[in-house]
C-alpha cells in the first residue's frame, strides 16, 4: 500500500509534540490499520463530508475538468498576481478565465466581475463559473455561462462527481492521517511514557518552574523529532509504505529500531542502569528572562532579542540543555554544563503523579 503525505501529515512529521501524549496501544493501531485497508479496498466512500475549503474543487477539476467540457491551460494563482480569476481554460472553442466557487452565492460575496472581453487578456473579468452548488437559485442572475456540479450525475459524466470524488478523497484522507497520527503516538509512547509533559505537569500539579519547563521541553522536542524521523522513513522512504500481511506491531519494531539507529554521538553521562554512555539526541537553548531591573537598557535589549530568536551567547543569555537517551534502557535525561547530574526519567513504566 503506498501513502502519500499531504499538510496535515506534514505538519505531524514536522511539528512539535504538543501539549500532551496519546496513548496508543498496538491493539488500537491494528484496528486503525485495518480500518485503512479496509477504507482502500472499496470503491466507493460510505461516508460523507461537508465541502469546508474551495481548494478541493480545485483538486477535482484538475483531474476532471474535461467532463465538464473545459479544458484548464493555466492556474493564474500561479501566474500573475493582482485581481484575476482561477484559471485560464478554453471552452467552447474560446479562451476563457474561470472562476471556481464552492457554492454560486460566493461569486457575489467575493465581488467578482463579469464585464469586460473574452479572453486572458483580462484576467479580472470572469467568462465562466464553476461551482458544486446554487443553493441560493442565482444561476439566473448570470450573463455568463455557469456549472453547477451538482446538476450532474456519474452517467452524464462518465467519471466520478464532484460529490463522489469528495467523500472518497476526505474518507482516505482521514483514514491515513488517522494511522500515521497512531503510529507516531505509538512509537513516542514507549519513549516518553515515563516524561510528563509540561501540560500534564500544569494540569495536576499546578504551576511549573521555568528550569523543569525547560527541561521537560528538551527531551519532548529532540524524542519527538527521532521518532518522527523513524515513522518517516518507515511508511514515506520504503519502496512500499505497508506491505501485504505487515501489522502494526511490526511498523512499530521498524520505526523503532530506525529512531535507534539514527543516532551514534555519545554523551560524557552513563545510563544508570547498564552504565553505558547515553546518547546525545540533541540540545535545547535556554534563554533566561530578561530583567529590567537588574539590566541597563541595552543589556535588557539584548536579552530580549536573544529571547526572540536573536543572537545567542551561552553563559550571557542563557545556557544549552543536552537531552540524552539509552534506547536499550529506555531511560532519558536533560543536563546543562552547570549541572553535577542529569535529570533523568524512567521510561518502562508510565509516570505517576502524587
Amino acid at each position: 500500500m503506498e501513502l502519500t503525505r499531504n499538510k496535515t501529515i506534514d505538519d505531524l512529521l514536522t511539528g512539535s509534540p504538543g501539549p500532551f501524549r496519546i496513548e496508543t496501544s498496538e491493539e488500537r493501531g491494528q484496528r486503525v490499520l485495518n480500518g485503512l485497508r479496509e477504507t482502500v479496498a472499496k470503491s466507493e466512500a460510505e461516508a460523507e463530508f461537508a465541502l469546508d475549503k474551495e481548494y478541493w474543487v480545485r483538486y477535482y477539476l484538475e483531474g476532471h475538468s474535461e467532463a465538464y467540457g473545459f479544458e484548464i491551460a493555466g492556474d493564474l494563482d500561479k501566474e500573475m498576481r493582482g485581481r484575476r480569476g482561477d484559471y485560464r481554460v478554453i471552452y467552447e472553442e474560446q479562451d476563457m478565465v474561470l472562476e471556481v466557487e464552492k457554492d454560486l452565492k460566493n461569486f457575489f460575496e467575493h465581488g467578482h466581475e463579469t464585464e469586460g472581453a473574452v479572453g486572458w487578456d483580462a484576467p479580472g473579468s470572469i467568462d465562466l463559473v464553476f461551482a458544486v452548488t446554487d443553493n441560493d437559485d442565482r444561476k439566473e442572475e448570470f450573463g455568463i455561462p455557469v456549472i453547477i456540479a451538482a446538476d450532474y450525475d456519474r452517467s452524464e459524466l462518465e467519471e466520478p462527481t464532484f460529490e463522489q470524488w469528495y467523500n472518497r478523497v476526505r474518507e482516505l484522507k482521514s483514514v491515513k492521517e488517522a494511522f500515521v497520527m497512531s503510529l507516531l503516538s505509538a512509537v513516542y509512547w514507549e519513549y516518553t511514557k515515563g516524561i510528563p509533559t509540561v501540560w500534564e505537569v500544569q494540569k495536576r500539579a499546578g504551576e511549573i518552574d521555568s528550569t523543569s519547563r525547560e527541561y521537560l521541553s528538551a527531551i519532548h522536542e529532540n524524542l519527538w523529532t527521532a521518532v518522527a524521523n523513524g515513522v518517516n522513513d518507515v511508511l514515506f522512504n520504503r519502496e512500499v509504505a505497508i506491505q501485504e500481511g505487515e501489522e502494526f506491531a511490526d511498523l512499530k519494531s521498524k520505526a523503532m529500531s530506525l529512531v535507534q539507529n539514527g543516532y551514534s554521538e555519545t554523551s560524557e553521562w552513563e545510563c544508570p542502569n547498564c552504565s553505558e554512555p547515553f546518547v546525545l539526541v540533541g540540545t535545547h537553548k535556554r534563554i533566561y528572562e530578561p530583567d529590567f531591573g537588574t539590566m541597563t537598557e541595552g543589556q535588557w535589549a539584548e536579552q530580549q532579542a536573544a529571547q526572540e530568536g536573536g543572537f545567542f551567547e551561552e553563559g550571557v543569555h542563557g545556557e544549552t540543555l543536552t537531552a540524552m537517551y539509552c534506547f536499550d534502557c529506555l531511560i532519558g535525561g536533560v543536563a546543562s554544563a552547570l549541572d553535577a547530574e542529569p535529570m533523568l526519567f524512567d521510561n518502562r513504566t508510565e509516570v505517576e503523579f502524587k
